[in-house]
Formats: structure tokens, sequence, C-alpha cells
């Protein structure tokens, strides 16, 4: 049995200690915590007592389910009770059941019972009872259904055992098990404990009740210090209790008078005790209000050990202000020209770097979040299918087409390549259209007077207009999603910007220059580039047109080759048979040239613009700028503006916490100088 704990004589009135642990949790809750609330699990076999022992906990005739007419608790009883400085007189509420479909009541007393029958059917959802009053402190307490007798073995012992011990094993709550006591045995419950719930017992209160009983049968103070010897566990604390009963609690319908009657029979097993000259190691161990005080006092050491926490929350959370009121004043003294000069160009800096990076190749921009396959860059609606001149879909495997990494995420110069090589391949499986007889005789025309072979020249015409019509909708639709990658390069720098600022506020403290806090600026520069691509995008798709002004110059080629073999008779089946086979060679030369030199061009006037001239383009429209010009860019005035209001919101808010410091360590004093055993959980 372990040693009574040493009772404080510095002694506070009670009402200071409540009001002081009543802004304890205040504070708690200004700072987003809370307080932990103790939680006591009590538990026994049917007819030990152990919903009595509840109602005694408490101080107050809180009748329990185990107190109603049928005697049994079958369901879970969830008692919380609740520091309310406001509850004069104690409130009792049942909070809603949805089992029953009710809604909160507020009962007196006296109807407790009757409410708590009502709802005592078997389910394994706890009735919840809160319970508040002004002299109190939170705690949760369990009253649970009884364990089944230590020889009882089916189905039904074993889920009321199961329930009993799902509430009692989270290692934060606080067992108190309730015996009877018996002479000459060992305690059921001492072993069901360490095998089943708490081996070393150091969270383990026991409660041996019907003491009075016990004692008749005692003569002797050598049988009865056995007894006690025996009945005790060296390994946890021990009480032995005895607890009105049947018409004598029901009488005590007040909390003065069932105080009175718990004191009373505790006298009364002290005196006889003593006239059997008992061992007075004992005493402190002997009646339910030393249970009760233990068990406040349990309580109380837990809030205190939650006080430190509070003040190390409160002194971080000033710190924390420290840091942004310094980080503010930075900010302010920043919003001059030359500052915000600097500013800007390390912006600028730092973007079109990383756009850099992004466009040669880099991991940095995290391509598993934000890089795309093929088939997520074409459901967006700036990219899209490839469609042919009649706005028919073309589809096709890009696998069958080999159309490199298309299932993977890439962002970028790589997914730049991967549109080229995928319009290389979409230009290579287009087809001239078949030729009708009216479209080469339109072609042909008269004879030419220069000696040219009209066959070649119809061809020549026909294939021009054949690629234009074929290609030209291809060319637009390469531009259009290089305009979309190129663009959303935006998107992935600001997720690598934002993951650089993270990791320098994991730093000593935050930069003061960082400028996510000026929009306006930042969507310039973003403008500016956004402009670029559309302009560097227009240029290079002007370049690959000219390769559709081309065309004719075939026909001398050809002319100079094979001029005699392409002389034929003004017979329409030999000049259609004739036409058709050179303006197919031609098309598909043409085509594969085309698709060739539009994707040199789109190098050489697309991807290295972008990694050269982008920079003098943007680097000199922000240096350029003027200091007014700056100033609006930054919305320097009404920054400034909402940057000193937010310093003194800053400052009041830091005065604020100093005083809460203060405040904090006296109801902390004013707690902890509180005698807990004469006070009420």
């Amino acid at each position: 049995m372990s040693s009574k704990p040493e009772t404080k004589t510095d002694s506070r009135p009670s009402d200071d200690v409540y009001s002081a642990f009543n802004k304890l949790q205040t504070f708690a809750r200004d700072l987003n915590t809370q307080l932990e609330v103790p939680e006591i699990v009590v538990f026994g076999r049917r007819g030990h007592g152990k919903s009595s022992v509840v109602e005694a906990l408490l101080g107050f005739p809180f009748s329990s389910v185990g107190n109603a007419p049928s005697g049994v608790t079958l369901r879970p009883v969830a008692i919380t009770v609740v520091n309310n400085p406001n509850a004069v007189k104690p409130v009792i509420t049942i909070k809603r059941d949805s089992s029953a479909n009710s809604t909160d009541q507020v009962v007196q007393p006296a109807q407790l019972q009757v409410e708590l029958e009502n709802r005592n059917s078997k389910s394994n959802v706890p009735i919840q009872v809160q319970y508040e009053y002004k002299n109190a402190w939170n705690v949760t307490i369990f009253d649970t259904p009884a364990l089944p007798a230590g020889d009882l073995k089916d189905n039904k012992a074993e889920a009321a055992e199961e329930l009993v011990l799902s509430l009692a094993k989270p290692s934060h709550r606080i067992l108190l098990a309730v015996e009877d006591v018996k002479e000459g045995a060992q305690s059921e419950m001492v072993s069901f404990v360490k095998a089943k719930l708490d081996p070393k017992l150091d969270r383990t209160l026991f409660a041996f009740t019907k003491f009075s009983e016990q004692l008749k049968g005692f003569t002797s103070s050598r049988d009865l210090n056995r007894y006690l010897s025996s009945v005790s566990s060296s390994e946890a604390t021990s009480f032995f209790t005895t607890l009105p009963t049947g018409e004598v609690r029901l009488a005590a319908d007040t909390k003065e008078k069932y105080h009175a009657k718990v004191e009373e029979m505790t006298k009364e097993d002290l005196a006889n005790l003593e006239q059997l000259q008992y061992d007075r190691r004992y005493a402190n161990f002997v009646g339910m209000n030393n249970l009760r005080k233990h068990v406040q006092e349990i309580t109380w050491q837990k809030y205190q050990t939650n006080v430190p926490e509070l003040l190390k929350r409160l002194r971080f959370s000033k710190k924390r202000s420290e840091e942004r009121l310094t980080q503010l004043e930075g900010q302010i003294k920043s919003m001059n020209s030359n500052k915000l000069r600097g500013n800007a160009s390390k912006f600028v800096m730092q973007f079109l770097q990383m756009t850099e990076k992004l466009l040669v190749g880099t991991l940095e921009g995290n391509p598993g979040l934000n890089g795309q396959t093929l088939a997520e860059e074409k459901s967006q609606d700036e990219a899209g299918e490839w469609v042919d001149a009649d706005f028919c879909r073309i589809e096709f495997n890009p696998e069958d087409w080999k159309i490199p990494h298309h299932s993977s995420k890439l962002y970028g110069g790589q997914q730049l390549e991967r549109l080229l090589a995928e319009f290389k391949s979409v230009v290579e499986h287009s087809h001239m259209q078949e030729l009708s007889m009216d479209d080469i005789a339109t072609a042909t025309g008269p004879q030419k007077l220069n000696n040219a072979i009209n066959s070649v020249w119809a061809a020549s015409d026909i294939v021009q207009r054949q690629i234009s019509r074929a290609l030209n909708p291809l060319l637009d639709q390469l531009f259009k999603r290089a305009v979309y990658i190129s663009k959303r390069l935006v998107e992935v720098v600001d997720t690598m910007m934002e993951a650089e600022r993270k990791s320098r506020r994991r730093g000593p403290s935050a930069s003061s220059e960082e400028l996510e806090q000026y929009p306006f600026f930042t969507h310039a520069v973003k403008d500016l580039f956004y402009k670029f691509v559309d302009r560097t995008a227009e240029v290079c798709k002007a370049k690959c047109r000219d390769e559709f002004l081309s065309t004719r110059i075939i026909y001398w080629e050809r002319t100079a080759l094979d001029g005699k073999d392409l002389k034929v008779d003004q017979n329409n089946a030999d000049m259609k048979k004739v036409v058709t086979s050179l303006a197919e060679d031609l098309f598909v030369k043409i085509r594969d040239r085309i698709a060739r030199n539009v994707a040199l061009k789109t190098y050489n006037f697309f991807l290295v613009p972008m990694q050269t001239e982008l920079w003098t383009e943007i680097q000199g429209s922000i240096t350029c700028l003027s200091d007014s010009d700056l100033k609006e860019l930054f919305e320097v005035d009404a920054t400034v503006k909402k940057l000193e209001a937010d310093e003194n919101d800053m400052k009041l808010i830091l005065g604020k916490f100093a005083k809460q410091e203060s405040l904090l360590k006296q109801y902390a004093s004013d707690f902890s100088n509180g005698d807990p055993k004469s006070l009420e959980l």
C-alpha cells in the first residue's frame, strides 16, 4: 500500500482555486489548445457497489443506473464534470442520445435516476451526462457495466469484459477497481488488473467496499491487522469503504446530507477499528472521503503538469509575434525606391533562372506533381487533340506511332520536345486527298510557251495547295500547344518559389524581402513573360509558314530531270495517272521537308529566344522603370498604410502577451497553492 501524500498547510480559499482553474481554461482556449481532462474508469463485479462509489466520488447523490430499480448497469455512463463559474448550483444535463432520438435534457437530481434507467439498455455507447458546477474542475468518470463472475465463461460474459477492457485500456486513464472485501480471500480485482490492464499497478486504485460488515467478524487486533495486510496490495493504493445504500441513501437527498452520512459511516468504521486496536498506518485509507480526496489530488496533479505546457505555448506565440513585428518593420523600411528596385531585380533574376532550368531540364519543379503525361496535356482546353483540315479528330495510339515519353510526366523543354516529336509523327501520317480530273485540268491550264511541261506544272500547283490545306492547321495547333506548355512554366516556377520560401522560413527567420505579398508586381512580371511567349510564337510560326511558299521550285527540278518522261498527250486518263503519281511523290517529299524544317525553326526561333532574348526583354523592362512606376507596381502607399496598421496591431498583441504571461503565472500559482483534498472534483 502506498503512503498517503502529505497535506499542504498553506491552503487558499477554494473559490480562489476554482477561479484560477477557470482562468487557466480560458488561457488554454486563447492559445488554441485545452487542458487535458483527467479520465477515471470505475469497474467491478455485479453487486460490489461500483455505482455507489461513482456517486460518492462526486460528493453528491448523483444516482446512476446501478442504483436504479433494476440494480444492474447494462450500459456505460460517462459523467463529465465541467467547471462552470456561472453554475451556482449543480446543473445536470443528459446529452442527446441518438438511439433514443432525443435532445439534450436538463434534469433535477431526483429525475436523473428515472432518465438513466430509461436509457439503461444493452449498448456499448456510453450514456453522456454532464455535471456543471462552479466549484469543480473538469474530469470524466466512466461507470461501466459489471464484470462477469470469474467462473462465468460465455459470449455475454466475454462481451461485457471486452467492453470494460476497451474503456480501461487507454494508458492516460486512471483506473478505480471496486470489490467486496472477503476475509482470508485473495483480491480477484488485483489479479485481473495486473493480468489484463496495468501490470505495474501504477495507474490503478482499489476500493474495497462493505467494510463495516467485515469488521463485525473480528474480535482481536491481531486478526484484524492480518486481514488488513492481506487484503491491501503493497503495489497500489487501496481504500476500505462503507457507503450508504437503500433507504439510507435515498434519505440523503441533498449534497450536505449525503456528505454527512458518508462521514458518519466512516467515523463508525474508525470507532470500531479503535476498539479493536488496529494498526493506525491504515487510518488514511479508511473511508470514502479519503478515497475521494486522493482521487482529487491525482487529478489536481495532472492539471499541474499542464501549466508548464501552457506557459510554453504562450511564450512560443509571443516569440512568433516578435518575429512578425521585426518582419513588418523590415518591410516598412524596404518601401524606398532603392530597396524596391533591388527586390524587383532579385525576383526577376530568380524567376528567369528557374524558367531557364525548366527549359534546359531539372527535377526541381517536381515532375511527379507538376508534370503532365501526353494524355493529361491534351485533356486541357488550351491544348486539345489534333484535328485535320475538316476538323475531324486525328486518332492514334502514341505507342504505335512511337511518341517518346508519352506516359511520362514532363514539363518545360522536355515537354516541348515531346510535342515536336508528336507533330512530326502527325505530319508524316498526313496524306494527299484524292485528285479529280477537274482538279488536274484546271491546274494544267493552256500549253506553256516556255517549253514547260504541263503535267509537272499541274502537280506542283496541286501539291502546293494540298500541303497548305493539310499542314497549316497542324502548324496552328503546334504553336497553340507550345504556347500553353511555355505559359504553364509560370505555375511550376510558383511552386518552386513557394518551396524555397518554406525552406527559408524553417531557417532562423523569414526574409522581409519576399515578394508574394506584392501580387500586382509579380503579375506584371508574369504578364511580360506571357506577352513574350505570344510574340515569339507568332514570329516563329510566320517563319515556319515560309516553307509553304517554296513549292513551285519543285517544278524546275522535275522539268530538268524528268522532262522527257513526263510529256504526255492530251489524254485524260494518262494525264490523271501521271499528275497523280507525280503529285503524291512531291507531297511526301515536301511534307517530310516541312516537318523537319518546322522542328528546326521551332528550336531556333522559339526555344532559343526563350533562353536568351527573354532575359533581355524582362530585365530591361523592369530595370527601365521609373521610381514612380515602381511605387505604382508595388502599391507602395497602400502597402505602407497596411503594414503600419499591422505593426500597431502586433505591438498591441505583444503588450497583451506580456500581461497574459504575468497573469498566467499568477493563476498557476493560485491553483498550485490550493489544497486539492479540500476541494471537489
